[in-house]
Order: structure tokens, then sequence, then C-alpha cells
């Protein structure tokens, strides 16, 4: 029986086809492999920045659905703080172990009633594991004097303990605390047993700690509660303008600065705990910078635990 070259040609395609699935089958077990023997703990979450066009149901099924940890977001007002109960809600429709590890809040030290706005997000916070993330703003014009910020985390981290909470300093560029360092002082001046710091690669690369990661993490390393990661360009551009943050804020798959460096100081002086991708002002495709930062993320792991 005589059989066709048309026939051959399929038989061959076949076999080509299934040994190229093959083979990316075992590719994707080798990398699995290798994640999975990953020595490090620490997980991703990653802020809401960008993620505006989708519904907060939306942003948590994507964000989920692609291997994140977590979310955080801003909380400033008390009109905002209607949005803790959406994720919380949307969390709970998932029925996975998304979380919100932090929510992040601007201080302004010399605006009225701005306790009541904080207060109101703590209540909002009991019963979960949620840090209250708190950036101290600089208002223009007005002198805030350092005692005045120490009295306000003592305060803050009083009320939050009464509650069962922790409060983390976040270190901002162009506020009154712009580094872990400068957030030091507040942590061990208060006492507070709840009180901590956050350890941001973008915000430190602008106080000047790209060539010191080290240094500066050991530094604080105790105190570390939340940290945050990104791709970054090796080199600050000098006189910014005020948001604009391509220097320093990129997709993790993207920028000059070895972003693995954070990951390993980190890790080797004991912190274990989640790390955040910094997603503020991207201007690329929301499913393909998170999608592709995750998967950087993923390589950047392995390669960390192979060095350590």
């Amino acid at each position: 029986m005589r059989i066709s070259n048309q026939k051959i040609y399929r038989f061959n395609l076949i076999i080509v086809v299934l040994i190229f699935l093959i083979s990316c089958k075992i590719k994707t077990n080798l990398v699995n492999a290798d994640t999975d023997k990953s020595k490090i703990k620490n997980e991703l979450f990653a802020f809401d920045f960008t993620l505006d066009k989708k519904s907060i149901p939306e942003r948590v099924h994507f964000l989920d659905s692609l291997g994140y940890m977590g979310v955080t977001f801003p909380v400033n007002t008390l009109a905002d703080i209607a949005k803790i109960d959406a994720y919380q809600k949307a969390i709970v429709e998932t029925k996975s172990r998304f979380s919100i590890p932090a929510v992040f809040y601007a201080h302004n030290p010399k605006a009225k009633n701005a306790s009541e706005t904080w207060m109101a997000i703590a209540n909002k916070l009991v019963g979960t594991k949620t840090d209250i993330w708190v950036i101290v703003s600089k208002p223009k014009n007005q002198i805030v004097e350092q005692k005045e910020v120490l009295a306000f985390f003592n305060q803050i981290s009083d009320y939050a303990d009464s509650l069962h909470l922790n409060v983390v300093i976040y270190p901002h560029d162009e506020t009154f605390i712009e580094s872990a360092s400068e957030a030091l002082w507040y942590v061990k001046q208060s006492k507070r047993k709840n009180l901590f710091l956050a350890f941001h690669l973008c915000h430190e690369l602008r106080a000047g700690n790209g060539n010191r990661m080290n240094a500066a993490i050991a530094e604080v390393a105790p105190y570390i509660k939340l940290a945050s990661i990104c791709g970054a360009d090796s080199v600050m551009l000098p006189n910014q303008l005020p948001g604009f943050w391509d220097d320093a804020i990129k997709p993790l798959y993207k920028g000059n600065y070895d972003s693995s460096l954070m990951l390993e100081c980190l890790v080797r002086n004991g912190y274990d705990g989640p790390i955040a991708l910094h997603t503020f002002g991207l201007k690329e495709p929301v499913d393909e910078h998170f999608n592709r930062s995750l998967l950087e993320w993923n390589r950047l792991k392995i390669k960390v635990s192979k060095e350590l």
C-alpha cells in the first residue's frame, strides 16, 4: 500500500508539533521546579496605580489570577474609606488567600481634624491583618517641627495598638520623611512596639542609596515591616518636575538598576515579609506591565536564591 506524500507530510507535522509541546512542558516544569526551590519567602503584592479603568472586583480578580498575593491603595479621606469595604468584599468573593497587607494614608501635620480621618481608617481595619502605612506630607509655606511628627506617631501608634493594629512609616521623596534612615529616628524615639518603617527602592534611590543598598537596609533591618520594588535607572535625573518618576519607577523588567540587589539585601538582613510592586505613573499597557513584572519577580527570586 502506497502512502501519499501529503499523508507523510501531515504525519511529520504532527510529530514536530508534539515534540514542540513536550519541550515546552519540560521547560515549564523546570522553571516551576526552580521557583519551588527558591529560598525567598517574600511574596509580591501590588499598588493599584494604573488600574483605574477596572472596577475594584475586576482589579482583585486580575491581580489574583496573575499570582499577586495582595493589593495596596491610598486612603486619604473619609470618603476613601469605602474603598476598604469594596476591596474586602471583592476579596471574599475570590475565595483565595489574596489580601490587603496595608493601606497608605498621607498625613498633613497642619490639617484640621486629621485625627478624625486616621482614626476612622484604623476603626475600619479592626479585625484585619492590614497595616496603616503613613506618609507625612510637608505643607508648603508652613514649618513642621520634628517633635510634632513624633507626637503624631506616638498618638496614632497608641490608638492602633488599642485596636491590635500596626503603623508603618512610609518614607517618600519630597515629604517630611524621605528615607528609611530618617524614619528610623521616629521608630526609636517613639519606642512603640507596633511602630515600624518601610523600605522603598524608588525613594531610597532618590535619597542617594543606590550604591549603598546593603548598608541602608542593614541600618534599619530590625524595624522593616513593608517594602516596595520596581524597575529603575541607576542615575536619578536632577530637577525633576512634581510627579515625575520615570527614572525611579519603571516596570520591574525595565531600567538599568539591578533591582535584585535590594531583594538580596533584604533577605540577607532577615526580612521575609511581603514586598509591593510599585506602579505609580507607568505608561505601559496594564496587562503587559503587571504580567511581565511578575515574571521578572520570579526570575529575581531564583537569581537571588542561587546567590544566598
